[in-house]
């Protein structure tokens, strides 16, 4: 071992930079002249290799540095991984998992996963996801979703009607207009998803043209009413309750 040994420090901490003139397993440890009896030395092992293979027998390589698999008698790192200095290591967007490398990535719904849409009343919309929601047993959703002003201004109720579609509800008819309604990204499918990115959880409720009533009523063009209890009825006649 090659560099600096001793070192003299004034606040508790000392870096020494050192090189290794062999190869092979070596012990690394560290006191100092004040060390109290309450302090526990914990000494480390260090590999020095000079290539992939950690352990050899008859000439024959038998043990590989991390992420790194024997093939013909050679140690070649796994897949979406690379060696630098004798060493695997991941590429971006990867990471290591066991003697693998594994993308990193989230589970979550991205916006083509959502829908929304004005339900026949005309007074409640219901946001439906692709598949099943880990959230959907929570008994609100107000805390899910962000709303345009008019909506929110509006809105009495918003819960789940089932473990993949929630529903809101509204004080009165709403006027059938497009809206943005944002969900909480971080809502998790059942179904495991991996995305690259957490995206924005955005939704457009598409426009929808209201019902206009029909009339044509059916009556008496000319009547006079005398005094006591007779009435006048005047009927719809396209609407078949009224006859």
């Amino acid at each position: 071992m090659v560099g600096e040994t001793t070192k003299s420090t004034t606040n508790g901490k000392a870096v020494f930079y050192i090189t290794f003139e062999t190869v092979g397993e070596t012990t690394l440890s560290a006191s100092s002249d004040h060390d109290l009896d309450t302090i526990d030395s914990i000494s480390k092992k260090v590999n020095v290799i000079e290539s992939m293979c950690l352990e050899t027998q008859n000439d024959v390589c038998v043990t590989c540095v991390p992420l790194a698999n024997i093939i013909d008698g050679q140690c070649v790192c796994v897949d979406f991984s690379i060696e630098i200095n004798v060493y695997c290591q991941c590429i971006d967007r990867y990471i290591q998992e066991g003697n693998e490398c594994i993308m990193n990535c989230f589970n979550s719904f991205n916006t083509s996963d959502v829908m929304g849409y004005y339900n026949n009343d005309y007074k409640s919309i219901s946001i439906e996801f692709e598949s099943d929601v880990v959230e959907s047993s929570e008994s609100s959703c107000f805390s899910r979703i962000t709303l345009p002003d008019y909506l929110n201004y509006l809105l009495t109720e918003c819960k789940w009607k089932s473990s993949k579609a929630m529903i809101l509800k509204f004080d009165s008819i709403l006027n059938g207009n497009e809206y943005n309604i944002e969900l909480d990204s971080s809502l998790t499918p059942v179904n495991e998803k991996c995305r690259e990115q957490i995206y924005f959880l955005n939704l457009t409720v598409p426009s929808i043209e209201l019902p206009m009533p029909e009339l044509s009523l059916d009556g008496p063009t000319l009547h006079h009413l005398y005094c006591g209890n007779e009435s006048l009825s005047v009927f719809n006649i396209l609407d078949s309750s009224d006859i």
